[in-house]
This record gives structure tokens, sequence and C-alpha cells, in this order.
């Protein structure tokens, strides 16, 4: 499978079998709204973040809907039937990165 190709459901079940049970069992009881919420809410430098809205591993309103609302005027970029990760999405990608880069307020950060 090459990286511009989405995984398939054989995919992920071919990933999961290789990882231990403990392993795979504590990382599916991890949800973003558990994880780094107080970390996300104290960002301070202009933020991208970056999330297709076919992600099946971790629902876009759990993921970069919920962070944007954390962190004080972050830029949330959606990339309509991308799944995780955004390959099919690389030059897209590379373009928002690059205009997210040259605003002001990225220039500041930096």
């Amino acid at each position: 499978m090459g990286p511009s190709q989405p995984k398939t459901a054989a995919d992920f079940l071919a990933e999961g079998m290789m990882a231990g049970f403990p392993a795979a069992y504590f990382a599916s009881r991890r949800s973003p709204k558990r994880t780094k919420t107080e970390e996300l809410k104290k960002f301070d430098v202009p933020t991208l973040i970056i999330q297709g809205d076919d992600d099946q591993i971790v629902p876009f309103a759990d993921a970069g809907e919920f962070q944007s609302k954390l962190i004080k005027g972050a830029t949330l970029k959606v990339y309509k039937g991308a799944a995780r990760p955004v390959y099919d999405t690389k030059n897209e990608v590379s373009a928002d990165l690059l205009a997210f880069a040259g605003r002001k307020e990225g220039r500041k950060a930096a």
C-alpha cells in the first residue's frame, strides 16, 4: 500500500494485531477529551489544526473541532472526505501550512 492510498479495514486489523493486548486496550481507553485538555487551553501561539472529516480513528467532533474550541484563536482546516492520515490531500496540506506560516501571526510565533 502506497502512502497516497487510504487504509482499508484489513490494514487497521493487521496493525491492531501487531500491537500487544495491554497496549491496544489502554490506547483505546484514552479519549481526546480526557487528555491534554488543560494543556491545550494554555496555548498562546498561533495554532493550525488539520483533520479530515472522515477520520475513522478519532471522530472529527472529538478531535479537530474540540481542539479548535480549546485553543484561543486556533485556525481549523478541515479536509472534506479525508481520513487519517490525510495522505490524499498532501499538496493541499503543504499549501495550507505554508500559507499559515506566512501569516503575520505565524511569523510572530517563530
